[in-house]
């Protein structure tokens, strides 16, 4: 089984998975962003609110699920991001 999590701009979600793809739990929970006024094009998210909706997203799979899962479970973080911010 696999947990997958997508940390977006408005929400984290995880969803439980087994290697055959099929959904066993999902969560989800909301961000806040923070844009600023001069510049639209700049925003801003708390990385101590994503790691709470993470861990609550999690917490919230852990209990959706059967006890002899729970015992299994492993976890792998992945990131994808569209452009790299620093400049070589």
């Amino acid at each position: 089984y696999f947990v997958g999590i997508d940390v977006g701009t408005g929400s984290v979600r995880a969803a439980l998975v087994s290697h055959a793809g099929e959904v066993f739990a999902q969560a989800s929970r909301p961000l806040q962003t923070w844009t600023y006024e001069e510049d639209s094009r700049l925003y801003e998210q708390s990385s101590a609110q994503i790691w709470h909706a993470l861990a609550e997203c999690v917490r919230t799979l852990v209990e959706q699920i059967e006890f002899g899962l729970k015992r299994y479970m492993a976890l792998a973080l992945m990131l994808h991001a569209a452009s790299s911010p620093c400049k070589r």
